[in-house]
């Protein structure tokens, strides 16, 4: 009824305004450990992938799984996010990928993959070639297929922390896997999404005293990583050496002439 609706939209609200787990978060200050390997089965399927409205939602055509610590889930859709919303140490990434689970007992179990400005992204480009015209109307390409291996870094080094869903109803206790290495993509992959949604991620949200695990060890970058390769913060690069700064803003002013020549909104359906 209408007033049920109207119910359950006043307990998302509260819950995303007032929940004490809610996600995505700064991650800093993890405790370091030998955490359990995470086991993907990913396989290469055709997809469908949708303008939702609030982002771009790509579906496999096949069940892909994700094992940790015994237990299987299996992959029920990927979103991004511009930027990154989750946070590491302070810093913000170019983009996020979440790629959300759920095991057989209803359990959510959400891997953030971290995107960062360098090379073109093989699996973006694809989902970019077949963005739909129009909102709430999917794709379904008859011919492409997608290994959604290649939107996951080598090394499989993570911080883990409980959450919720990033969009409403903003429900909790959601497993988050946030990858430590991040992926990388091009500037102009990312002024592609960018036309559509330039700020649609969820900011930071107050870790409330949560536990943080973090795996122990150092991680690296997938891919070829560009001159302005983020973590950024403050709307700055974060570089160790400031040599880098010219070759930076020279990458930052590309990705903006980019954005620019891709000035205005998609008609509104």
């Amino acid at each position: 009824t209408a007033n049920t609706g109207k119910t359950n939209s006043a307990k998302s609200a509260t819950l995303c305004a007032q929940g004490q787990r809610q996600a995505p978060i700064d991650v800093r200050d993890g405790i370091q450990v030998d955490l359990e390997p995470l086991l993907f089965d990913y396989r290469t399927a055709s997809f469908s992938i949708l303008d939702t409205g609030t982002t771009i939602e790509v579906r496999s055509g096949t069940k892909n799984h994700l094992s940790l610590l015994g237990k299987s889930y299996v992959l029920e859709h990927l979103r991004f996010y511009r930027p990154s919303g989750t946070m590491l140490a302070g810093k913000s990434y170019a983009m996020s990928a979440l790629l959300e689970h759920r095991a057989a007992d209803g359990e959510r179990l959400i891997v953030a993959v971290l995107l960062q400005r360098g090379a073109p992204n093989p699996v973006v480009q694809t989902l970019w070639n077949h963005l739909p015209l129009e909102r709430h109307h999917p794709v379904l390409p008859p011919t492409a297929t997608i290994d959604l291996n290649q939107l996951l870094p080598e090394a499989r080094g993570y911080h883990t922390f409980m959450g919720s869903q990033v969009e409403a109803p903003c429900a909790e206790g959601v497993l988050w896997i946030v990858l430590q290495t991040p992926v990388v993509f091009s500037p102009e992959q990312e002024a592609i999404f960018a036309r559509l949604y330039p700020n649609n991620a969820r900011p930071a949200q107050a870790t409330r005293g949560r536990l943080i695990k973090s795996s122990r060890g150092a991680s690296g970058v997938r891919g070829q990583v560009g001159q302005a390769d983020v973590p950024v913060e403050g709307g700055k690069t974060n570089r160790d050496n400031d040599n880098h700064g010219d070759e930076t803003r020279r990458d930052e002013i590309h990705t903006a002439d980019i954005l620019q020549k891709n000035e205005g909104q998609r008609p509104q359906p």
